[in-house]
């Protein structure tokens, strides 16, 4: 602070202070050599800061440098994603970089690495760096669940979990993938189809057959853009009416469900529906609101023992059958 003496010199000998009595001014001098002082050090605090990079005040931190390995604890998992982006696990990689990865992953057949071996995936951590992904696949593993993490892939479209024998939930984060359009979860351990899933706005296709399901949930009316949903051979025994709010369904696979014995008596207001499969279940009779399905063109009723013949009434010959 040089400039303090200096201050002090042209205060004391201003004109407009001749007035001033002795003690205000040396109370005034040391006050507003202060406040300039405070003000030259700001600005040259700001100066600083901003040729740095930096906000006022703050610290910008380093990220911590990553390997995939780092990245995704499973080195199964690893390796598959150092693959898909043509380097090894071992290499370093930064965030932007797997946010940046805008293809396909399939993770069902870990590569292998020249220093480490694959083994079985059996943790998806780390997923939620792949912001960018598209299609993920990941069958034939040992996969239980899903990380919450999941949400992080805002552009993903189609999820593929099919033969994952160990999975038995997924978690309710699924419901915020807003591109998702295909999920694919049959031959799993699948227990229950998270309501939040009803949340998916795009998706158009859902397949859980051969799993533990016992019910769709109510919510399922909300999926507005489904146009084939398949949960054959699963526990399911009765459905829900919010699934007549499915208009643009198209397939409608709900075979193998042996205590399933009646449907939903709205069931004709699936009218874009072409293809509606009862094979092997234990209905008792067709709505007549189906008479509306002006598009349907395939109706199988087989080895429904205790089907009444009277839907030969309402609906067109080439779909009669028992």
């Amino acid at each position: 602070m040089a400039f303090c003496p200096l201050f002090r010199e042209v205060i004391l000998r201003s004109r407009r202070t001749r007035d001033i009595p002795l003690k205000m001014k040396q109370l005034l001098v040391p006050a507003l050599a202060a406040l300039l002082g405070y003000w030259t050090i700001a600005s040259d605090g700001a100066e600083a800061n901003a040729s740095a990079g930096k906000k006022p005040g703050s610290q910008q931190q380093e990220q911590p440098a990553l390997t995939y390995y780092s990245a995704f604890p499973d080195k199964g998992f690893a390796q598959v994603v150092a693959h898909a982006l043509g380097k090894k696990a071992s290499d370093a990689v930064t965030r932007d970089e797997l946010a940046g990865f805008t293809g396909s992953i399939d993770a069902s057949f870990p590569p292998g690495d020249e220093t480490e071996s694959a083994g079985e995936i059996q943790d998806l951590t780390g997923i939620g760096y792949l912001k960018g992904m598209t299609e993920f696949a990941v069958y034939k593993n040992g996969v239980t669940t899903l990380p919450p993490e999941i949400k992080e892939l805002k552009n993903l479209r189609v999820l593929n979990l099919i033969k994952a024998y160990g999975l038995t939930s997924l978690p309710p984060e699924i419901g915020q993938l807003p591109k998702l359009e295909e999920l694919h979860a049959p031959l799993t351990e699948l227990e229950a189809i998270p309501r939040e899933l009803c949340n998916a706005k795009a998706l158009k296709l859902l397949d859980v057959s051969t799993t533990r399901v016992s019910k769709l949930p109510r919510e399922i009316g909300r999926l507005t853009t489904l146009e084939e949903l398949d949960v054959h051979s699963t526990a399911i025994t009765t459905l829900p009416d919010s699934l007549c709010n499915l208009t643009n369904l198209k397939v409608l696979n709900i075979s193998y469900l042996p205590h399933l014995t009646k449907l939903p008596e709205n069931m004709g207001n699936l009218q874009n529906l072409e293809s509606l499969n009862l094979f092997g279940d234990d209905i008792r009779t067709l709505p007549k609101s189906m008479a509306k399905m002006k598009k349907l063109e395939s109706l199988n009723v087989y080895d429904n023992f205790k089907l009444s013949e009277s839907y030969k009434s309402f609906l067109p010959k080439h779909l009669w059958q028992k």
